[in-house]
């Protein structure tokens, strides 16, 4: 059944699953800088950190090969488990600072990576609507982001930071059981077309989003 904004009652499960992506993540957007800073490192390192993580997350534009060779449940799968350990990384190393830049790393790549996972499934799931699966997906990690960064901070004050991204992080490891089933990009094979005075050449693999099948 599809309701009436185009997002189908099977949507439930990547709702659920992008809300507790926002969840997790927003502990390390919101106190991963102060982190660093409190366990001693200088203040360049809470800056370098988000350099990082920014500069990083560029590498997600590789996440649809990545998902043609893996499948888009491994992918995800082994993307959140990156990410909340990268996660937990800062709570627990935040005095070292190759393993502050390396879970930096870490964190951007995976963070975005099951962003455009999510996004995808939504859009799959909300074939006659694709947009519609977009925005939910979107925006049900835009409501975990929020509720994150305020529970993040109660949280924070009654235990502390570096508790705080360690929850953050294991709140990640809950959407493990929730990644989506069935393959959000396929490879599509295309015969090259002929060119004159050349036979057709051999197919090549192209990625296409769900959407465009």
């Amino acid at each position: 059944p599809v309701r009436r904004s185009g997002v189908p009652r099977a949507a439930a499960p990547m709702l659920v699953s992008a809300v507790l992506v926002g969840l997790g993540s927003a502990a390390f957007w919101t106190f991963a800088v102060d982190r660093v800073r409190r366990a001693g490192l200088d203040p360049a390192a809470g800056r370098a950190l988000l350099g990082v993580a920014g500069i990083s997350s560029l590498l997600s534009i590789g996440a649809a090969d990545l998902i043609n060779r893996l499948g888009a449940r491994r992918t995800f799968v082994l993307s959140a488990l990156l990410q909340a350990a990268a996660t937990a990384t800062i709570g627990l190393a935040a005095h070292s600072l190759l393993a502050v830049l390396a879970a930096a790393a870490t964190f951007g790549t995976t963070y975005n990576t099951v962003v455009v996972i999510t996004v995808l499934w939504g859009a799959r799931l909300s074939a006659d609507r694709p947009s519609a699966g977009v925005a939910a997906a979107a925006g049900a990690n835009a409501i975990g982001l929020l509720a994150g960064a305020l529970a993040g901070g109660i949280i924070a004050d009654a235990l502390g930071l570096s508790a705080t991204l360690i929850i953050g992080g294991a709140i990640l490891l809950f959407t493990i059981p929730l990644a989506p089933r069935a393959s959000v990009i396929r490879r599509e094979i295309t015969p090259r077309p002929a060119t004159e005075g050349r036979p057709p050449q051999p197919p090549t693999a192209e990625i296409r989003a769900c959407w465009n099948r």
